[in-house]
């Protein structure tokens, strides 16, 4: 009886998990991208990209600035950074053959530093068994790590089980959502890193290793990358060092921190933009990227 349960969850999980997870449906936007005409643009990050980047607006504005032909798609891969795109990218576009022309990748804040993968994502959806030594000698190191990777990899409802488990509490635990963001937000602020016998705090030395990586796969593929600075509700630096990696590598910044027309009405939070500003946003994109994809600009990558 266990096991028919069992089996019956992971029948049902993956009728449906293409409907419920976006990291589910990035091999069908490769396969369409690869089959596009003209120019193939691929647009990736996180909810950045899905609140802040209208495709639509893009595409409209690019042609209208004489780009074209020209296909725009979007990969957006919530709650990650870039050791998540990095195996995404990898995996859906670079191993596949059908890597974009141009890769628009758009970051803020800390997202392109190293942080621990998204290991049951990665696993389900973003690597095969090809990747496991990277991924074990640089990502995944413990015990616990390694087999709760392989059995993601197996297994939609392993993989899914923290997302069930929140949806049944949130069904019948009253207001149960609300009350856990606010317990995460509490806790934050109690959060203190720790400090060496003098009592003084370490210093965040960030580390770019995999945002490299990144870069020279691209190149060794003949994608343009063009690094986009998003905009946020607070100001943010960019550290040097991403200018001199992507500098080193032949990609281009595009520094859009700023845009005229943007306020804090602009955005629903401290990051995502509201519908009006996302269409302002992507309409000021444009008009940035338009130099890249003109003919005859010495920025405009070659068609394949």
């Amino acid at each position: 009886m266990v096991l028919l349960v069992l089996a019956g969850c992971e029948l049902g999980l993956r009728m449906v998990e293409k409907r419920v997870s976006v990291d589910a449906r990035t091999p069908a936007i490769s396969k369409r991208l690869a089959s596009a005409e003209g120019q193939r643009v691929l647009v990736l990050g996180n909810s950045l990209v899905r609140d802040n980047v209208n495709t639509d607006v893009l595409d409209e504005e690019l042609r209208a600035q004489g780009a074209g032909p020209i296909h725009i798609e979007r990969v957006y891969l919530l709650n990650t950074v870039i050791n998540d795109w990095y195996y995404a990218f990898k995996h859906h576009f670079i191993d596949t053959g059908r890597a974009p022309d141009v890769l628009v990748l758009c970051f803020a804040t800390s997202h392109l530093e190293d942080y621990p993968i998204r290991r049951t994502v990665v696993a389900r959806y973003n690597s095969n068994a090809r990747d496991l030594p990277e991924i074990f000698s640089n990502d995944v190191k413990d015990f616990d790590g390694r087999a709760d990777f392989l059995l993601s990899s197996w297994s939609a409802s392993f993989a899914y089980r923290t997302n069930v488990q929140r949806r049944i509490l949130n069904s019948f635990v009253p207001n149960y959502l609300e009350t856990v963001t606010r317990i995460n937000e509490g806790l934050k602020g109690e959060v203190v890193s720790p400090s060496d016998e003098a009592g003084n705090q370490p210093v965040h030395i960030p580390n770019y290793d995999r945002f490299g990586k990144f870069l020279r796969m691209a190149a060794s593929k003949g994608v343009r990358v063009i690094l986009v600075a998003v905009p946020t509700e607070s100001p943010y630096a960019i550290d040097p060092v991403i200018r001199s990696t992507l500098e080193a590598a032949g990609g281009s910044l595009i520094d859009t921190r700023t845009v005229d027309g943007l306020s804090k009405d602009s955005y629903e939070d401290e990051l995502h933009l509201t519908v009006d500003g996302a269409t302002l946003y992507s309409r000021f994109l444009a008009h940035q990227l338009a130099g890249y994809f003109k003919a005859g600009s010495p920025r405009a990558p070659g068609v394949r």
